[in-house]
């Protein structure tokens, strides 16, 4: 129902639930880990209560992309 998902946050962003590396999710289904600190990743405007967790075997199900480094 669209009132279930008024709730959530609309995310490309996703991390490996025990990792600590977050990836983002193209438009093309890609995964690109956003390889920097912290700092680069606030500073940058992203949100870490934006990051989705999911399992290490969806993650797998994405292909690798270039890294994203700002």
């Amino acid at each position: 129902l669209d009132s279930d998902r008024a709730g959530y946050l609309a995310s490309s962003m996703v991390r490996a639930i025990g990792d600590t590396r977050i990836y983002s999710i193209d438009s093309r289904g890609r995964k690109h880990w956003l390889r920097m600190s912290a700092a680069v990743f606030e500073q940058s405007g992203r949100r870490a209560d934006s990051v989705f967790p999911i399992t290490k075997r969806e993650l797998a199900l994405y292909r690798r992309a270039q890294d994203i480094t700002r």
